[in-house]
């Protein structure tokens, strides 16, 4: 049992930190700008399919692995393993619908904007919904909470004041990554004060 947790600790790191690598690297690879507003993952994967499907597998995939290695590590309701889980699919959802029309509203591009929507919301879910179930028991639960809410609002902000972008992808990932590298992996487990 114990080697198992290792091997699945080593597994979770490992991917988390492929996840991160490559979820930075890509949005910038064949000369693309994720500053614009065509910068997407989708638009620049849209003919390089694969390239798509090894960051839902290396990203989305890692935070699956990564939500259920915290729920495990501070023994939460098991059934929460749905919501990280929902949102993996979302993701493969989204890959799925690559290569959609831009300019239209077509029902392709619906279903890719629908299952972006769902994957944001299952992951943010997962993570705050944990938080709070463990915010007045757990220190590390309240730095969680807080960084997850600033992740989802830092989404929110750039959605809105910037619009859809290649950086509305990677900076809210990125935080929630680093949240997960540190709530995984860095900080040990301090328990509230009271009652």
């Amino acid at each position: 049992m114990e080697k198992n947790n290792r091997i699945l600790r080593d597994v979770c790191f490992t991917g988390l930190l492929a996840g991160i690598v490559y979820g930075l690297v890509l949005p910038f690879c064949w000369h693309n700008d994720p500053f614009d507003a065509y910068g997407t993952l989708s638009i620049l994967c849209e003919d390089r399919k694969l390239f798509f499907w090894l960051w839902v597998v290396l990203d989305c995939g890692s935070l699956l692995l990564n939500c259920v290695y915290m729920f495990n590590k501070f023994g939460a309701d098991k059934r929460l393993r749905v919501l990280p889980a929902l949102s993996f699919a979302a993701a493969c959802c989204i890959a799925l619908t690559l290569g959609h029309d831009v300019t239209t509203w077509n029902p392709k591009r619906i279903a890719h904007w629908v299952a972006t929507g769902v994957y944001v919301a299952f992951l943010a879910a997962s993570v705050l919904i944990f938080s709070l179930s463990r915010i007045r028991r757990d220190r590390v639960c309240q730095g969680l909470f807080a960084a997850s809410a600033a992740s989802l609002a830092c989404f929110l902000v750039i959605l809105l004041v910037f619009g859809k972008s290649g950086v509305l992808e990677m900076i809210p990932n990125l935080m929630i990554q680093l949240t997960m590298l540190t709530v995984n992996f860095i900080v040990k487990r301090k328990p509230a004060e009271g009652p």
